[in-house]
């Protein structure tokens, strides 16, 4: 499959073979805790009610979370993959209050192969010069979760994204 806009190149099935070997390549040192993890996981949820965004604090249990918010509404919620990861390896952090307000900031830092050309980095984002194919494109390397870099990235799922442009 190929998106139609883009060269024959970044075909899925190259994009895919190309993602696996640029991995290996990258690493990404963390400050980041567990709980802190656990916070911007449900910072990144998509609520239908807009209270929900207002969350203060969060309990997880054995399958479902529960957000409050400042008010005293609360509402429950399936936990997510990823989230059951973070608690499977840190348990302390189940039927524990979390408050928003303890998340902390993220002062970690790339570790890039010496093979990998880099063009910027800043924030949680780098941007790398790579040949794809043949085809030369900037690559944006940005992470949710820092410490998806940190160790073996085998156990997670990556998503990655074409941006429409002139090729």
């Amino acid at each position: 499959m190929r998106v139609s806009t883009h060269p024959e190149q970044l075909s899925r099935d190259n994009l895919e073979e190309w993602r696996k070997e640029l991995v290996k390549k990258i690493g990404r040192t963390t400050t980041r805790t567990d709980s802190d993890r656990l916070i911007l996981a449900v910072e990144r949820r998509q609520f239908e009610d807009y209270w929900k965004f207002q969350w203060t604090k969060v309990i997880f249990g054995n399958e479902k979370g529960k957000v409050t918010t400042e008010e005293g509404y609360s509402n429950d919620f399936e936990i997510s993959e990823f989230e059951r990861k973070i608690l499977e390896q840190n348990q302390n952090l189940k039927n524990i209050e979390i408050k928003n307000s303890a998340l902390t900031q993220e002062n970690g830092e790339w570790t890039l192969e010496s093979s990998l050309k880099e063009i910027s980095r800043g924030g949680e984002a780098v941007v790398l010069k790579e040949t794809i194919n043949g085809l030369k494109v900037a690559v944006r390397v940005a992470c949710f979760d820092s410490a998806l870099f940190v160790g073996d990235m085998e156990d997670f799922s990556f998503q990655w994204h074409l941006s429409k442009g002139d090729f």
